[in-house]
């Protein structure tokens, strides 16, 4: 009996934590940063040419340029073309000076764009 007095209190506190982490989660916003791609620097992983980063020029609360997320390098290393890594198979193309928009949580909004992976990414227009 003194174990079942113990153990409900505890399932008890547990549920009603797993509640409010659940709140605080759907209760996050998120912030979209767009702009043109205008630089694509490569970064080097153990000596291979593997990934490079998206350089948006544009809108975020203050002008200026924004470093965003991981960008997959083609085999041809064609640096015209970038593939946008959105989740772990799938690969979107853009060329540079195409103009897009990136979603990501909004914990990450006093830091650079959000680094990594965001919710989204969407070709929003071409230039020219």
């Amino acid at each position: 009996m003194r174990v079942l007095f113990t153990i409900i209190p505890v399932l008890i506190l547990a549920v009603l934590q797993q509640g409010c982490l659940n709140s605080t989660e759907e209760a996050s916003s998120t912030v979209n940063w767009q702009g043109t791609i205008i630089e694509k620097n490569i970064i080097n992983e153990h000596g291979e040419l593997t990934y490079e980063f998206l350089v948006l020029e544009g809108d975020h609360d203050t002008e200026g340029v924004h470093t965003g997320n991981v960008l997959h390098v083609s085999e041809d290393e064609n640096l015209d073309l970038a593939y946008y890594r959105t989740d772990e198979t799938t690969y979107d193309q853009f060329d540079r000076g195409n103009y897009v928009e990136l979603t990501g949580p909004d914990e990450e909004a006093d830091t650079a764009p959000p680094v990594r992976y965001p919710n989204n990414i969407s070709l929003i227009e071409e230039e020219g």
